[in-house]
Protein backbone atom coordinates (compact mmCIF):
# COMPACT_ATOMS: atom_id res chain seq x y z
CA UNK A 1 0.00 0.00 0.00
CA UNK A 2 1.59 3.29 -1.04
CA UNK A 3 -1.13 5.69 0.18
CA UNK A 4 -2.07 6.52 3.73
CA UNK A 5 -5.10 8.63 4.64
CA UNK A 6 -4.44 11.91 6.42
CA UNK A 7 -6.85 12.98 9.11
CA UNK A 8 -7.05 16.74 9.58
CA UNK A 9 -9.03 18.54 12.21
CA UNK A 10 -9.57 22.20 11.52
CA UNK A 11 -10.47 24.28 14.53
CA UNK A 12 -9.37 27.32 16.45
CA UNK A 13 -6.21 26.98 18.53
CA UNK A 14 -6.89 26.33 22.22
CA UNK A 15 -7.55 29.39 24.35
CA UNK A 16 -4.41 30.50 26.15
CA UNK A 17 -5.27 32.77 29.06
CA UNK A 18 -3.01 35.70 29.74
CA UNK A 19 -0.76 35.59 32.76
CA UNK A 20 -2.42 36.99 35.86
CA UNK A 21 -1.51 40.52 36.84
CA UNK A 22 0.75 40.65 39.88
CA UNK A 23 1.04 43.88 41.79
CA UNK A 24 4.55 44.74 42.94
CA UNK A 25 4.45 46.47 46.32
CA UNK A 26 7.74 48.26 45.52
CA UNK A 27 5.82 50.35 42.98
CA UNK A 28 4.23 52.20 45.90
CA UNK A 29 7.64 53.75 46.60
CA UNK A 30 7.68 55.37 43.15
CA UNK A 31 6.27 58.88 43.07
CA UNK A 32 5.33 58.43 39.41
CA UNK A 33 3.17 55.42 40.32
CA UNK A 34 1.40 57.37 43.04
CA UNK A 35 0.63 60.11 40.53
CA UNK A 36 -0.56 57.52 38.02
CA UNK A 37 -2.96 56.10 40.60
CA UNK A 38 -4.35 59.53 41.50
CA UNK A 39 -4.92 60.36 37.83
CA UNK A 40 -6.45 56.98 36.91
CA UNK A 41 -8.65 55.94 39.84
CA UNK A 42 -12.16 57.39 39.77
CA UNK A 43 -13.47 58.18 43.22
CA UNK A 44 -17.10 57.89 44.17
CA UNK A 45 -19.05 60.98 44.96
CA UNK A 46 -22.12 60.88 47.14
CA UNK A 47 -24.45 61.66 44.25
CA UNK A 48 -23.20 58.86 41.99
CA UNK A 49 -25.98 56.37 41.44
CA UNK A 50 -23.84 53.72 39.72
CA UNK A 51 -23.27 50.31 41.19
CA UNK A 52 -20.23 50.67 43.45
CA UNK A 53 -18.95 47.17 42.75
CA UNK A 54 -19.12 47.82 39.00
CA UNK A 55 -17.18 51.07 39.37
CA UNK A 56 -14.59 49.31 41.55
CA UNK A 57 -14.05 46.57 38.94
CA UNK A 58 -13.77 49.16 36.17
CA UNK A 59 -11.17 51.02 38.24
CA UNK A 60 -9.20 47.78 38.67
CA UNK A 61 -9.27 47.04 34.94
CA UNK A 62 -8.16 50.57 34.11
CA UNK A 63 -5.38 50.47 36.73
CA UNK A 64 -4.13 47.12 35.41
CA UNK A 65 -3.77 48.49 31.90
CA UNK A 66 -2.08 51.77 32.82
CA UNK A 67 0.17 50.06 35.40
CA UNK A 68 1.41 47.54 32.87
CA UNK A 69 2.10 50.33 30.38
CA UNK A 70 3.82 52.38 33.11
CA UNK A 71 6.00 49.44 34.19
CA UNK A 72 7.09 48.73 30.60
CA UNK A 73 8.00 52.36 29.84
CA UNK A 74 9.93 53.41 32.92
CA UNK A 75 13.52 52.45 33.71
CA UNK A 76 13.35 52.46 37.50
CA UNK A 77 9.97 50.74 37.52
CA UNK A 78 10.89 47.85 35.22
CA UNK A 79 10.31 45.43 38.03
CA UNK A 80 8.50 42.18 37.50
CA UNK A 81 4.92 42.75 36.34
Amino acid sequence: MDHFPILLEICKPPFKPTAPFKFNAAWMQEESFRQLFIETWQHLSRDVMEDKSFLFMENLKRMKKVTMDWAKKGSKNKMKI
